[in-house]
């Protein structure tokens, strides 16, 4: 199976990967221990992507045996060619993204759902390792190769969270909630930045849009009695 044609069972194996990082729905950020707070390097897009596809391609090959990957017991051992993305192809790849052309990243890297899922259990090892450099490389990659995936810009934001960014963490929660409305998970994200910086007027918003989502009204009712026992 192609990128981009994830089936549902496989998408919410991303996402309970995502809330198991996110640890508890209410936990306060202050809980998770911030990494070194080293400034982020500017990079182009292009070069950053490249950036995040060499730091996870490095760390399957080195745990690779006999030119396969396993690392998850439900997924068949994958050849290291399968993770791989030729020269040719990354450099076709870093000029669409400079040129604004992102939709054809994903079907140039062609990468299968399982691929996808061993690139993303590795960008969290990084984060649960609080390896800030790796995990934001990682997890920008995953976010450019595939921004259909909402549990990539949860990642990414909670890589930023760890790290005190709490502008950056709200901006890729946004980001999260905009790739799919349905799923209330960045809500909790974004209300333990709001406590870390003891301001909730970004939450106040968002929920108030979200009350026209019939799929979280619950949720949005749950979070908004939450809040004001926190204020």
């Amino acid at each position: 199976m192609q990128a981009g044609s994830f089936m549902n069972d496989e998408k919410d194996d991303l996402e309970l990967i995502s809330q198991s990082i996110l640890q508890n729905r209410f936990g306060s950020s202050s809980s998770m221990q911030p990494t070194s707070n080293e400034p982020e390097i500017e990079r182009s897009k292009g070069s950053a992507f490249e950036k995040g596809y060499t730091c996870l391609i490095e760390e399957i090959k080195d745990k690779a045996v006999d030119g396969y990957y396993s690392c998850d017991a439900d997924i068949k051992p994958l050849p290291i060619a399968d993770f791989q993305i030729l020269p040719e192809k990354m450099q076709e790849i870093k000029e669409c993204i400079e040129e604004g052309l992102s939709e054809r990243i994903n079907p140039i890297c062609s990468f299968s759902a399982d691929v996808q899922l061993i690139f993303y259990e590795t960008a969290t090892h990084f984060l649960e390792q609080a390896d800030f450099k790796k995990s934001l490389d990682a997890f920008s990659f995953l976010t450019m190769m595939n921004p259909q995936v909402q549990a990539f810009w949860i990642g990414l934001a909670l890589v930023y969270e760890k790290n005190q960014n709490i502008d950056k963490a709200f901006e890729h929660f946004e980001l999260a909630i905009q790739s799919d409305p349905s799923n209330f998970t960045p809500y909790y994200g974004i209300t333990r930045c709001c406590e870390t910086i003891k301001d909730f007027r970004k939450i106040d918003q968002l929920l108030e849009q979200a009350k026209e989502n019939e799929s979280i009204k619950e949720e949005v009712s749950e979070l908004v009695e939450y809040i004001k026992l926190k204020r």
